[in-house]
């Protein structure tokens, strides 16, 4: 098969966006799960914030054993196997009451997710190079992230429980998971053992890790902690925290549908510092405002419009001047993993011990520091002629 959208990976590329809609909805259910959790556990906000660390270790392991697979076996086999983990994942983790249980099975599902993350992305950047697919495919993430919400509230409203939710979530993996099975994978156009790094495309790989770093771990955390924040901000705990935690999802999933027509327009440099500079603002409206309504409403909208487009659109950047691997795409989804083991869980210590400030605050310096990562990226990228 050749590398390019024909109709044989058109038809896997379908496959690709009802995955990712699964890893999008499987990978934010924590936050509107937490409660449940807690009830369950009896634990603490900051022991219960365990469970985002453990999953992203297991994400962690799974980008990297991804990275290795895809040279051996090719995009379609890993896929798949990632997609039977979560779903295995996602069907245990209701009969688990107990926090040690729960967060093996959070290493599981992020296992799972892991493989997922890494292998879509590469068999998306070597048929189409990024660009609006790449775009597209993490609209289709960003819609399961929105759903995830509202199938957690609606089984635990109909059932009083999470088995419902979590298997619907589990089914549509598996669905995807025969389609992948059942289609060629595309080929790799970067053969994986000639595709060696010069030292400054190491220096950009090493820079891309710490972006992703930043980046995941602010996005994860603020998922994870706004229906806690909104609470903490006067909200109601299973009414309006909830909506807010919701909105935050939907403008996302908005910035995301948006950025596919401008990433087919507009260069990749300035989009990311655009978005910066919109979280930013959004941020410091959150702090500013306090307990104030409108503000944490319009923050939590327009930080949700803000970053949505920027974890593809770094990709698109990094793509013309590295390899676009399943080593480097491994690391840079390696690098995104101990983002979200680090920050979320500092979220929630910070939460406990210095209030509810802690939360924007964290999330504001991570977001500065994928603001000035890229324009190191970019004079780098610059000096070395690419």
């Amino acid at each position: 098969m050749k590398t390019g959208p024909s109709s044989t990976s058109r038809r896997a590329t379908a496959a690709y966006l009802g995955s990712f809609i699964g890893l999008g909805a499987s990978s934010l259910l924590v936050g509107p799960s937490i409660d449940t959790f807690r009830t369950w556990t009896g634990a603490s906000k900051g022991r219960i914030g365990i469970l985002f660390t453990v999953g992203a270790m297991g994400y962690f392991v799974g980008s990297l054993v991804a990275g290795r697979l895809l040279a051996r076996h090719g995009a379609h086999p890993v896929l798949g196997v990632g997609l039977l983990v979560a779903a295995a994942g996602l069907l245990a983790i209701p009969f688990a009451h107990k926090l040690e249980a729960l967060a093996l099975l959070q290493i599981v599902l992020g296992f799972g997710c892991g493989m997922v993350d890494v292998t879509g992305n590469s068999a998306v950047l070597w048929v189409y190079r990024g660009g609006p697919i790449m775009n597209a495919l993490h609209l289709s993430f960003a819609i399961g992230a929105t759903v995830a919400p509202v199938i957690v509230a609606r089984s635990l409203a109909w059932t009083g429980g999470l088995r419902v939710g979590y298997g619907v979530i589990a089914a549509m993996l598996g669905l995807f998971a025969w389609r992948v099975f059942t289609a060629p994978s595309p080929v790799n156009p970067h053969d994986e053992v000639d595709a060696r790094l010069t030292r400054r495309q190491r220096s950009l790989v090493a820079l891309g890790v710490l972006w992703f770093f930043a980046y995941v771990g602010v996005e994860v955390g603020f998922a994870g902690w706004i229906f806690e924040y909104g609470v903490a901000r006067g909200l109601a705990r299973n009414g309006a925290s909830t909506w807010l935690g919701t909105a935050f999802l939907g403008a996302f999933a908005v910035g995301r549908l948006l950025s596919i027509p401008i990433a087919g327009r507009a260069r990749p440099f300035p989009v990311l510092m655009t978005d910066v500079a919109v979280c930013a603002g959004a941020l410091a409206l959150l702090l500013i405002g306090g307990r104030a309504q409108p503000a944490l409403w319009i923050g939590t909208l327009v930080f949700g419009l803000g970053t949505a487009s920027m974890f593809p659109t770094m990709l698109s950047l990094a793509e013309p001047v590295i390899p676009s691997t399943g080593a480097v795409t491994s690391a840079f989804l390696a690098g995104s993993s101990v983002g979200t083991m680090i920050i979320p869980w500092a979220i929630g210590r910070l939460l406990d011990s210095a209030g509810p400030s802690a939360m924007p605050k964290v999330v504001l310096a991570g977001t500065l520091t994928t603001g000035l990562v890229v324009l190191g990226f970019r004079a780098i990228a610059a000096r070395s002629g690419a």
